[in-house]
């Protein structure tokens, strides 16, 4: 059956080699490493679609988060860049001369792409000449606009939230988990990028089932859980607890 509702998951601030340097791992994950990450994800699959034909659009959910896109990925993305947001920003008036040094100190441009100075204008609304529309790392206002979106524009357009950390069940519809790594399941590190001395994976590669792992501090990873719908966090902790099940390298070898 054809899927046209799609969410794809990776942790926080993962490194994809995009732009310029790569992250520095023996420091805390910063809110722009994070939004770099997020915005790294969204180019990629961007990526698969040039030469289709078909109208791209990736929603961000601030103006600083699709300015930055614009401005690194320049004309060479061929998708339409917006934000969408519940309130409207509050940004200081800036200067021409720190504009041109702002948009001259950026990073790297990755894909060939040259830069260019944008400014984009806080939408309330998700523009329906989309055909195939990426949300990048939404909250609740992105998330109701999708909702009136996806109810307006039915299956023939497709829809697929990228790095979504908001509770889903906002969301009216299904959207079908094809690829999830989710290195904080629980929600329990204290701040981005936190190291915890037992890592715990979520992972969902479609059309498998979902697993949780656990790294001990020696040893290779364990799965703790098996099950076909994603794990509640009571099914998690109690997984945890239990502290049975195989190999991580046997599930990824399924």
């Amino acid at each position: 059956a054809r899927m046209s509702r799609l969410m794809v998951g990776m942790p926080r601030g993962f490194d994809f080699g995009i732009e310029g340097e790569a992250l520095n791992r023996n420091k805390a994950l910063t809110a722009d490493e994070e939004m770099r990450s997020d915005r790294e994800l969204a180019r990629l699959f961007v990526e698969m679609f040039m030469g289709t034909g078909l109208r791209l659009v990736v929603c961000f959910s601030t103006k600083k988060a699709a300015n930055k896109a614009k401005r690194v990925w320049g004309s060479a993305a061929c998708a339409r860049v917006i934000a969408l947001g519940g309130e409207k920003e509050k940004q200081p008036k800036e200067s021409k001369v720190n504009a041109r040094r702002r948009v001259s100190s950026d990073g790297g441009v990755g894909f060939g792409g040259s830069r260019v100075a944008a400014s984009t204008k806080l939408v309330t609304k998700l523009p329906d000449d989309a055909e195939v529309l990426f949300v990048v790392n939404p909250d609740q206002p992105q998330l109701a606009a999708v909702n009136t979106f996806c109810d307006t524009h039915g299956m023939d357009r497709l829809v697929v939230l990228l790095n979504m950390r908001a509770n889903f069940a906002s969301l009216d519809e299904p959207f079908e988990p094809v690829f999830i790594f989710d290195t904080d399941p629980l929600s329990r590190a204290r701040s981005i990028g936190a190291r915890q001395e037992e890592p715990l994976v979520l992972f969902r590669a479609f059309p498998e089932d979902w697993s949780l792992a656990r790294k001990p501090k020696f040893g290779p990873p364990r799965v703790l859980l098996s099950a076909s719908e994603q794990p509640k966090e009571a099914e998690m902790q109690e997984a945890i607890e239990k502290g049975t099940g195989g190999g991580i390298l046997d599930l990824l070898g399924r």
